[in-house]
C-alpha cells in the first residue's frame, strides 16, 4: 500500500512539474488515509494530505478511493406535516440553501415569510403571520 501511495505521488508530482494541471473529479486515485483526507502534491514540490470537503466524497474502489461529486437527494413536492403550533415538521432534514417552501403556490421568502430550524427539521411562519391549516404547503429540498 505504501508503495502504491508513492508512486502515485511521484506521477502527481512529475504531471505537475510538467506544467499547470488541474485535478478534476474522478481523475484521482488516492490510498486510504485515517483522517479521510488525501495526498496532494502542492505547486511548491511539497507533500499535504489534504481533506475532503462539502460536495465531494471519497468511493472505495478496491485498491483505493476515488474523488467523486456527492450526489444529493432530492425531494420535490413534499407535504411537510403540520404540528398543533402551527409549524410544519419535513421528513428529512434538509440544507437550508436548498428549501423552496410553498404556500398555496406561492414561494414563501425565507426569513420573511419562514424560518427553518434544521436541527428540528421545522418551518416556521414568522410570527404575527399564522398560516390558516387550511393553506397547502409544500417543500422542495434536498438533504
Amino acid at each position: 500500500m505504501l508503495r502504491k501511495a508513492i508512486i502515485g505521488v511521484v506521477l502527481m508530482a512529475v504531471v505537475l512539474w510538467a506544467g499547470p494541471t488541474t485535478v478534476r473529479i474522478g481523475m484521482l486515485l488516492a490510498p486510504a488515509l485515517a483522517n479521510g483526507g488525501v495526498l496532494v502534491v502542492t505547486p511548491a514540490g511539497q507533500v499535504v494530505v489534504a481533506s475532503v470537503g462539502a460536495g465531494v466524497t471519497l468511493v472505495a474502489n478496491g485498491s483505493g478511493y476515488t474523488i467523486q461529486a456527492a450526489t444529493p437527494n432530492v425531494v420535490v413536492g413534499s407535504k411537510p406535516a403540520r404540528q398543533a403550533d402551527g409549524t410544519y415538521l419535513l421528513s428529512q432534514a434538509a440544507t437550508a440553501a436548498s428549501l423552496r417552501v410553498y404556500r398555496n403556490g406561492v414561494r414563501q421568502s425565507a426569513g420573511d415569510d419562514y424560518t427553518y430550524d434544521a436541527t428540528a427539521m421545522k418551518i416556521s411562519p414568522v410570527a404575527g403571520y399564522a398560516w390558516d391549516a387550511s393553506d397547502l404547503v409544500l417543500a422542495d429540498f434536498a438533504y
